[in-house]
Protein backbone atom coordinates (compact mmCIF):
# COMPACT_ATOMS: atom_id res chain seq x y z
CA UNK A 1 0.00 0.00 0.00
CA UNK A 2 2.79 2.41 0.94
CA UNK A 3 4.62 1.45 -2.21
CA UNK A 4 1.57 2.30 -4.39
CA UNK A 5 1.20 5.72 -2.75
CA UNK A 6 4.90 6.41 -3.26
CA UNK A 7 4.59 5.38 -6.92
CA UNK A 8 1.55 7.66 -7.44
CA UNK A 9 3.36 10.55 -5.74
CA UNK A 10 6.43 9.99 -7.93
CA UNK A 11 4.31 9.96 -11.13
CA UNK A 12 2.50 13.14 -10.02
CA UNK A 13 5.81 14.92 -9.32
CA UNK A 14 7.24 13.92 -12.71
CA UNK A 15 4.07 15.13 -14.45
CA UNK A 16 4.23 18.44 -12.57
CA UNK A 17 7.91 18.95 -13.42
CA UNK A 18 7.28 18.11 -17.08
CA UNK A 19 4.35 20.52 -17.16
CA UNK A 20 6.46 23.32 -15.64
CA UNK A 21 9.23 22.60 -18.15
CA UNK A 22 6.78 22.85 -21.08
CA UNK A 23 5.42 26.15 -19.73
CA UNK A 24 8.96 27.54 -19.41
CA UNK A 25 9.79 26.54 -23.00
CA UNK A 26 6.59 28.09 -24.32
CA UNK A 27 7.47 31.25 -22.36
CA UNK A 28 10.98 31.27 -23.87
CA UNK A 29 9.52 30.88 -27.37
CA UNK A 30 7.02 33.68 -26.73
CA UNK A 31 9.87 35.95 -25.59
CA UNK A 32 11.82 34.93 -28.70
CA UNK A 33 8.90 36.10 -30.86
CA UNK A 34 9.01 39.42 -28.96
CA UNK A 35 12.69 39.95 -29.88
CA UNK A 36 13.64 42.64 -32.37
CA UNK A 37 15.00 40.92 -35.47
CA UNK A 38 17.19 42.14 -38.29
CA UNK A 39 19.32 40.71 -41.05
CA UNK A 40 22.83 41.23 -39.70
CA UNK A 41 24.71 40.08 -42.78
CA UNK A 42 24.36 38.40 -46.14
CA UNK A 43 27.43 36.68 -47.54
CA UNK A 44 27.52 35.29 -51.06
CA UNK A 45 29.84 32.30 -50.67
CA UNK A 46 29.91 30.96 -54.22
CA UNK A 47 28.26 31.12 -57.63
CA UNK A 48 28.48 28.15 -60.02
CA UNK A 49 31.09 26.64 -57.69
CA UNK A 50 33.34 29.71 -57.81
CA UNK A 51 34.51 30.83 -54.36
CA UNK A 52 33.69 34.54 -54.08
CA UNK A 53 35.65 35.25 -50.90
CA UNK A 54 38.51 36.85 -52.88
CA UNK A 55 36.48 38.41 -55.68
CA UNK A 56 35.67 42.08 -55.09
CA UNK A 57 35.29 43.40 -58.63
CA UNK A 58 34.72 42.11 -62.15
CA UNK A 59 38.46 42.31 -62.83
CA UNK A 60 39.04 39.59 -60.18
CA UNK A 61 37.30 37.04 -62.43
CA UNK A 62 39.97 35.27 -64.49
CA UNK A 63 39.28 33.48 -67.79
CA UNK A 64 38.75 30.10 -66.10
CA UNK A 65 36.11 31.50 -63.78
CA UNK A 66 34.41 33.30 -66.66
CA UNK A 67 34.28 30.01 -68.59
CA UNK A 68 32.74 28.26 -65.56
CA UNK A 69 30.08 30.97 -65.34
CA UNK A 70 29.43 30.77 -69.07
CA UNK A 71 29.07 26.99 -68.94
CA UNK A 72 26.64 27.20 -66.02
CA UNK A 73 24.58 29.83 -67.88
CA UNK A 74 24.56 27.69 -71.05
CA UNK A 75 23.22 24.77 -69.02
CA UNK A 76 20.44 27.01 -67.66
CA UNK A 77 21.56 26.60 -64.06
CA UNK A 78 23.51 29.10 -61.97
CA UNK A 79 23.77 27.63 -58.45
CA UNK A 80 24.46 30.13 -55.68
CA UNK A 81 25.38 29.49 -52.06
CA UNK A 82 24.94 32.22 -49.47
CA UNK A 83 24.64 32.69 -45.75
CA UNK A 84 22.04 35.00 -44.23
CA UNK A 85 22.90 35.85 -40.62
CA UNK A 86 19.91 36.90 -38.53
CA UNK A 87 20.23 38.95 -35.34
CA UNK A 88 17.80 38.76 -32.41
CA UNK A 89 17.79 41.50 -29.72
CA UNK A 90 16.02 40.37 -26.54
CA UNK A 91 14.38 43.32 -24.74
CA UNK A 92 12.96 41.03 -22.04
CA UNK A 93 14.22 40.40 -18.51
CA UNK A 94 14.18 36.63 -19.07
CA UNK A 95 15.87 34.35 -21.58
CA UNK A 96 14.31 34.04 -25.03
CA UNK A 97 14.92 30.72 -26.77
CA UNK A 98 13.70 28.29 -29.37
CA UNK A 99 14.50 24.65 -30.11
CA UNK A 100 15.00 25.27 -33.84
CA UNK A 101 13.08 26.89 -36.68
CA UNK A 102 11.68 26.70 -40.19
CA UNK A 103 12.82 29.51 -42.47
CA UNK A 104 12.24 30.96 -45.91
CA UNK A 105 14.15 33.72 -47.73
CA UNK A 106 12.29 35.93 -50.21
CA UNK A 107 13.19 38.72 -52.64
CA UNK A 108 10.26 40.88 -53.76
CA UNK A 109 7.90 38.21 -52.36
CA UNK A 110 9.40 35.40 -54.46
CA UNK A 111 10.81 32.48 -52.45
CA UNK A 112 14.45 31.64 -53.17
CA UNK A 113 15.15 29.14 -50.44
CA UNK A 114 13.75 27.50 -47.37
CA UNK A 115 14.91 25.05 -44.78
CA UNK A 116 15.28 24.20 -41.14
CA UNK A 117 17.72 25.17 -38.42
CA UNK A 118 18.01 22.13 -36.16
CA UNK A 119 19.69 23.78 -33.21
CA UNK A 120 18.69 25.67 -30.12
CA UNK A 121 18.94 29.47 -30.33
CA UNK A 122 19.12 31.26 -26.98
CA UNK A 123 19.19 35.01 -26.37
CA UNK A 124 20.08 36.15 -22.85
CA UNK A 125 17.99 38.91 -21.22
CA UNK A 126 18.82 42.36 -22.58
CA UNK A 127 21.34 41.05 -25.10
CA UNK A 128 21.67 39.92 -28.71
CA UNK A 129 22.47 36.70 -30.53
CA UNK A 130 23.00 35.84 -34.17
CA UNK A 131 22.29 32.65 -36.06
CA UNK A 132 23.11 31.69 -39.65
CA UNK A 133 20.86 30.31 -42.38
CA UNK A 134 22.70 28.62 -45.27
CA UNK A 135 20.83 28.99 -48.57
CA UNK A 136 21.38 27.29 -51.91
CA UNK A 137 19.31 28.38 -54.91
CA UNK A 138 19.39 28.95 -58.66
CA UNK A 139 20.64 32.48 -59.29
CA UNK A 140 19.05 32.47 -62.76
CA UNK A 141 15.69 32.65 -61.02
CA UNK A 142 16.82 35.91 -59.41
CA UNK A 143 18.26 37.29 -62.64
CA UNK A 144 14.98 36.80 -64.46
CA UNK A 145 13.04 38.60 -61.74
CA UNK A 146 15.43 41.43 -60.77
CA UNK A 147 17.50 44.06 -62.46
CA UNK A 148 20.81 42.46 -63.40
CA UNK A 149 22.68 45.65 -62.45
CA UNK A 150 21.16 45.63 -58.94
CA UNK A 151 22.04 41.97 -58.53
CA UNK A 152 25.66 42.33 -59.68
CA UNK A 153 26.08 45.39 -57.46
CA UNK A 154 24.78 43.41 -54.49
CA UNK A 155 26.96 40.33 -55.19
CA UNK A 156 30.08 42.52 -55.37
CA UNK A 157 29.13 44.48 -52.24
CA UNK A 158 26.88 42.13 -50.23
CA UNK A 159 27.60 43.97 -46.95
CA UNK A 160 25.91 47.14 -48.26
CA UNK A 161 22.48 47.20 -46.58
CA UNK A 162 21.10 49.84 -48.97
CA UNK A 163 21.69 47.51 -51.91
CA UNK A 164 20.06 44.73 -49.91
CA UNK A 165 17.00 46.90 -49.23
CA UNK A 166 16.71 47.69 -52.94
CA UNK A 167 16.40 43.94 -53.62
CA UNK A 168 13.62 43.74 -50.96
CA UNK A 169 15.17 40.73 -49.22
CA UNK A 170 13.34 39.36 -46.20
CA UNK A 171 13.43 36.22 -44.10
CA UNK A 172 10.48 34.46 -42.53
CA UNK A 173 11.09 32.23 -39.53
CA UNK A 174 8.78 29.93 -37.59
CA UNK A 175 10.25 29.01 -34.19
CA UNK A 176 10.04 25.52 -32.68
CA UNK A 177 9.48 24.67 -29.04
CA UNK A 178 9.71 21.44 -27.08
CA UNK A 179 6.63 19.90 -25.52
CA UNK A 180 6.67 16.54 -23.81
CA UNK A 181 9.92 15.51 -25.45
CA UNK A 182 8.60 16.44 -28.90
CA UNK A 183 9.66 19.48 -30.92
CA UNK A 184 6.67 21.41 -32.32
CA UNK A 185 6.43 24.44 -34.65
CA UNK A 186 4.82 27.71 -33.58
CA UNK A 187 1.57 28.49 -35.39
CA UNK A 188 2.88 31.57 -37.27
CA UNK A 189 5.94 32.96 -39.04
CA UNK A 190 7.91 36.09 -38.04
CA UNK A 191 9.00 38.34 -40.94
CA UNK A 192 12.48 39.92 -40.73
CA UNK A 193 13.79 42.68 -43.01
CA UNK A 194 17.30 44.19 -43.18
Amino acid sequence: MYRNKLWILLVAMISLLTSCEVLEQVGQMQRFAECNFSIANVSVNSIAGIDLSKIHSESDLDMGKMLMLGQALAQGNLPADLTVTLKADNPNTKTAAISGLDWEVLMKDVSYGSGKLNQRVEVAPGSSATFPLRINFDLLKVITSQSLNDLVAFVLDSKNKEKLKKLDVKAKIRPWYQSGGEVKPAPTFITIRP
